[in-house]
């Protein structure tokens, strides 16, 4: 006979998901069994007429069906033996006590045939559909055979090809059960499957998020450590230089050693500044606060600011855009971005240059592009640009950053829901950087259209 409905032959108790309802099914049908058999062997005694012995055959049978009812009951052999073992064991005892009990109950006069189309349900609720046609045939050729033992089978051919048919019946139902529950197994199992794949695919995702994580980590500590040492060394030298008796009263020496200590202290703490923006950013703590900014002005500001280092290089800044572009937007994080930007494009752009910045703005985002003529990138250098202590060209500056600039904007621009990008045609071609701030994200609520002005 075949396996079960759901396509398990298993010589192993069972531990899958798929299996435990197998063995569910199985506690059911032995509830619904034990059931059965004490009803009927109650009905057949409280039937039989007074007076009347009791069949040997038939207390055997009773004795015996109730003995196999409470013995799957209570020490359920279908968890301890391998599943299709106990499901044939117990469809087979089914079927020889019907055969048994129907006997010695009567033969063709029992009233107990019924039970015949109890078993098939049992049997389809846990065979495919063939194997349960298979069991209706031999359902039907036991209980023909019982009556020609019996001699009433001749004598009563038309009541016994009615109840085989009705056995029959039950069967060709069945087996549409049977089939309609392997293919409800079969779903159940697929999307089992498909469940525990994508649990294990995101499982693995997020074992590599966390990897990544980790190298970050220790990579951003090793290079934080490298950072604050190099400005830490001058202030060292200079301070013992101060203390030093030799030099104290050469004034000289003293401004040269003060601005030297001046300059490191405001690197350390634009590089402590800087790193607690990262760790910030990379927690999810750093909140923005959108409110109603003036872009336009944003932009003049930055401009404003690195204006001085532009006139020392001879760089011309220049600024492309409306009047006025209000927007809603965090301003305080906006403006990091820009400084960032404008400074790296005067840095990195050679003497009698230009540097452009453009911004514009619709009703559902604003965006500002720095456009230099410097030394441009290179596209690995620009897979390495943005990287928190990465710098594309270190070499090309008398006075290195701290390589976070970069990594900070592009993750206040993602924390605003827009991109921070650069492209560049080649080494010494220039390059353009492209921000772009959508003016609503789906934690912020419904969109506030900027304010464009042309007005002089």
């Amino acid at each position: 006979m075949a396996g079960p409905a759901n396509g398990l032959a298993l010589d192993r108790p069972a531990t899958s998901p798929a299996e435990e309802k197998v063995l569910a099914a199985e506690k059911r049908i032995a509830i619904v069994r034990a059931a059965v058999i004490v009803f009927n062997v109650c009905a057949y005694y409280f039937l039989l007429p007074k007076g009347t012995g009791i069949p040997w055959l038939a207390a055997l049978v009773s004795v015996a069906a109730l003995s196999y009812a409470a013995f799957v009951v209570v020490f359920r052999p279908y968890r301890w033996w391998p599943i299709l073992r106990a499901a044939l064991f117990t469809a087979f005892t089914d079927g020889l006590l019907i055969v048994l009990w129907v006997a010695a109950s009567g033969g063709i006069d029992s009233p107990f045939h019924l039970l015949w189309l109890l078993s098939m349900m049992a049997v389809a609720f846990r065979y495919e559909s063939r194997a349960t046609l298979v069991a209706t045939v031999l359902y039907i050729a036991s209980y023909v055979s019982l009556l020609a033992l019996q001699g009433s089978l001749a004598d009563h051919l038309v009541d016994a090809v009615i109840r085989c048919m009705y056995i029959g019946l039950a069967g060709l139902l069945g087996a549409l059960l049977a089939h309609d529950s392997a293919q409800v197994f079969e779903e159940q199992a697929r999307a089992q499957r498909a469940i525990g794949e994508r649990r294990r695919e995101q499982e693995a995702l997020e074992l590599d998020r966390l990897r990544q994580l980790d190298r970050f980590k220790t990579e951003f500590i090793n290079a934080a450590a490298h950072e604050l040492n190099t400005p830490l060394t001058p202030l060292r030298l200079q301070v013992h230089m101060l203390q030093s008796s030799g030099r104290i009263d050469d004034a000289e020496a003293r401004a040269r050693a003060l601005r030297i200590l001046v300059r490191n202290v405001d690197r350390l703490m634009q590089l402590v500044q800087n790193m607690l923006d990262v760790a910030r950013l990379q927690s999810g703590r750093s909140m923005l606060e959108r409110a109603p900014v003036d872009v336009a002005l944003l932009v003049r500001d930055a401009v404003d600011t690195y204006q001085a280092l532009a006139q020392a290089k001879r760089v011309t800044l220049a600024v492309d855009g409306p009047a006025t572009l209000v927007a809603n937007l965090d301003g305080k994080r906006v403006s990091q971005i820009l400084d960032n930007l404008v400074s790296n494009a005067v840095k990195f752009s050679p003497q009698d240059q230009a540097v452009l910045v453009r911004y514009a703005g619709d009703d559902r985002q604003v965006t500002v592009h720095v456009e230099d003529h410097g030394v441009g990138f290179t596209l690995d250098q620009r897979g390495r640009m943005f990287l928190p202590f990465s710098q594309a060209h270190r070499d090309v500056l008398e006075t290195a950053g701290t390589g976070l600039g970069l990594f900070i904007s592009r993750g206040i621009a993602e924390r605003h829901g827009g991109t921070l990008d650069g492209v560049s045609p080649g080494p010494g071609r220039g390059a353009t950087f492209t921000c772009v701030l959508p003016l609503h994200s789906q934690a912020d609520g419904a969109p506030k259209p900027p304010a464009a002005s042309t007005a002089p």
